[in-house]
């Protein structure tokens, strides 16, 4: 049984995070965002919502199956909106997608509890 998938291992090793073991399967990086949080940082890439859904499912650690399954669409047209997410935002193959935009996240973020500390 598979409790995380290879690319939230690759995220979890690259960005240094901790991740204690869960007794249920369960996505430590997909996790971290809230919905709220992850409409701030599509609104902010610009992402059409359909990608939106694709993106959202892969740093859930779903497979380009599980996704035309879950939206039911065709691989075809899954593997379109991966290029042209990978395009969007410069990245080579999922895991460098992810990292991305968890990257993309805390800098979102960090900006805006700048700028929250700079209002009087």
């Amino acid at each position: 049984m598979r409790i995380f998938s290879s690319v939230a291992i690759h995220v979890v090793i690259r960005l240094g995070l901790q991740v204690v073991t869960p007794r249920k399967k369960m996505n430590p990086i997909a996790d971290l965002f809230s919905d709220d949080e992850w409409i701030l940082l599509q609104d902010h890439l610009g992402i059409p919502r359909r990608q939106q859904q694709i993106l959202k499912l892969i740093v859930e650690g779903k497979s380009d199956q599980e996704i035309g399954e879950d939206l039911g669409i065709a691989l075809p047209t899954i593997r379109v909106h991966m290029t042209r997410l990978l395009d969007r935002c410069n990245a080579k193959d999922r895991t460098s997608l992810v990292v991305f935009i968890f990257r993309e996240f805390r800098r979102l973020t960090s900006q805006q509890d700048g700028s929250l500390e700079t209002e009087p």
